[in-house]
């Protein structure tokens, strides 16, 4: 086998019998060759070819191998007269790009939310706006919030000028923050001394005497009642308009107080509390048809009025803000208990409408045996409440506590009277309570209501008995059929012999459970 060394690209063998190494040129690959040592023959594969050690820069030490370096070699002085490239730092796309649409809007809600802080303090600095009671230590915070909020969403708007953005932001912020402080006329100045009795008769720097009414009206900032006492008299209307002004009031319990207010004084619902220093609230009520000492009653239970002042039909009421808070809930639901009845009697008088239906079940389901007259007279008048909605839940108590129903059904019946002319579906036991005194004055109500539904009010208004017969008997005429069979068999239980011969005229009728139900009806009619 000849041995070819000048050629680089030979490849390098071994023999697989005397392990004697020799170069042959690459055409032999996959042939059959003779070893010169051994005389063996062998295949040139890749189990024979003898693979070379791969070098990396820096384990040989010829200067060849310093082309493949990775680290600039110390040893190597750069070539003189030659000056080493710099390249400027590569800049983010961000900064290359334009601004994304989400940080302009970013931007655009930070200088939105900051302008909108300003003008709600600019706003709270008005003694007659709405939000004219707003105390100092709620202006820092409105304030310290929206600063913040615009500093944030206004940097992060601005990528390529962080640093701008935050000096923008910061000279922002100083400017809503010294609105509260430049501002110093506020409510709370004003009515710093409200609790004092009002002094009616001031001086001026001129020596005339202020007039006192006026003087009332900056005491107490009535910008909203006069607006609304105005626009009745514009309108003509025989209805008044009332400011209760409440003192010392937690803000838990504004909305609970409204709602009483409105319900008790039958007011607008555009009836609204205007916010005061020192959890004070000034509230508007607008079309009431009660007089000023009856409004001074229903707003009185709030508390205790200190002053009243008819001229400006202003009443100041102390608030007591124990009464919002309801009795023990296990005292209340015990019916063992020796105080259960007392208890859900004082919750029957609560503020919160609520808490009031809640003890009115409660008494529905109990034993009436303690305090039957007193808790009948409160179910009445709540019954009779224009605002109450849960009728069948009263009824259904006065049903078990009033040992005389005279009153409850004549204050049911008007209740009951309502529900007709809504043309609504009246509460069962609103019914029932009306049925069971059988009051002839009930009668054309009890016939309308069955009308509507006799299959349910059937039982309800047999209890009337032969009163109602005439009424009963025109509908006998009536074209729906299910009417008509409800009416035939109504005239058996309460008829009498004068109308057998109405019920004689349909004995010829085709529809046979018409024919039926007549003969049956007349048959009762005969037979008592």
């Amino acid at each position: 086998m000849e041995e070819v060394k000048e050629d680089p690209n030979n490849l390098n063998i071994r023999c697989p019998s005397c392990r004697l190494r020799f170069s042959v040129a690459p055409e032999l690959m996959n042939r059959i060759v003779e070893c010169g040592g051994c005389d063996s023959q062998f295949r040139i594969t890749d189990e024979v070819i003898i693979h070379s050690k791969k070098i990396y820069p820096g384990e040989k030490k010829e200067p060849d191998l310093h082309q493949f370096r990775r680290i600039p070699s110390s040893s190597i002085a750069p070539p003189v007269g030659m000056q080493t490239i710099n390249y400027a730092e590569f800049n983010h796309p961000e900064q290359l790009g334009p601004s994304s649409p989400l940080r302009v809007i970013a931007g655009v809600f930070g200088v939105s939310i900051m302008v909108i802080g300003a003008l709600l303090l600019l706003i709270s600095s008005n003694p007659s706006s709405p939000m004219g009671g707003m105390t100092f230590e709620k202006k820092i915070i409105i304030g310290g919030f929206t600063s913040l909020l615009g500093f944030i969403f206004l940097v992060y708007a601005n990528p390529r000028t962080k640093i701008k953005a935050g000096v923008i932001g910061v000279m922002l912020a100083a400017g809503i923050f010294s609105i509260p402080f430049f501002l110093k006329e506020t409510p709370s100045e004003l009515n710093k001394d409200l609790d004092k009795p009002a002094e009616i008769t001031p001086v001026s720097n001129e020596g005339q005497v202020a007039d006192p009414i006026q003087t009332l009206r900056e005491r107490f900032l009535t910008q909203p009642l006069e607006s609304e006492q105005k626009r009745l008299a514009a309108s003509n209307s025989n209805k008044s308009a009332y400011g209760i002004f409440l003192t010392d009031m937690l803000g838990r319990n504004k909305l609970t107080a409204r709602d009483y207010l409105i319900r008790e004084t039958n007011a607008s619902l555009a009836s609204h509390p205007f916010p005061r220093n020192n959890n004070n609230h000034l509230m508007v009520l607008t079309e009431v048809e009660k007089s000023f000492d009856q409004v001074a009653v229903i707003a009185g239970k709030l508390g205790n009025i200190t002053e009243t002042y008819p001229e400006i039909n202003v009443i100041v009421v102390k608030v007591d803000n124990e009464q919002f808070i309801a009795g023990s809930a296990e005292k209340l639901n015990d019916k063992n208990h020796p105080s259960f009845y007392e208890l859900n009697r004082l919750e029957l008088q609560s503020i919160d409408l609520g808490r009031i239906q809640q003890a009115v079940e409660r008494l529905a389901d109990s034993d009436a045996t303690l305090s039957r007259s007193d808790i009948t007279q409160i179910l009445i008048c709540l019954l009779e409440k224009p605002n109450i909605d849960f009728h069948d839940s009263i009824a259904r108590a006065l049903l078990k506590w009033a040992e005389d129903p005279g009153p409850a059904a004549e204050v049911g019946l008007r209740a009951l009277k309502s529900y007709v002319s809504k043309k609504t579906s009246p509460p069962e036991h609103l019914v029932r309570l009306v049925a069971d005194y059988k009051n002839p004055e009930a009668i054309p109500t009890m016939v309308s209501i069955w009308e509507t539904n006799p299959v349910i009010w059937d039982n309800e208004l047999v209890k009337f008995g032969s009163p109602i017969e005439a009424l009963v008997l025109e509908k006998l005429s009536s074209d729906k059929p299910p009417l008509r069979r409800a009416t035939i068999k109504m005239l058996g239980e309460i008829g009498t012999a004068k109308i057998l011969p109405e019920l004689r005229k349909i004995l010829s009728e085709e529809d046979p459970e018409v024919r039926l139900l007549a003969q049956r009806a007349i048959q009762q009619i005969e037979q008592r």
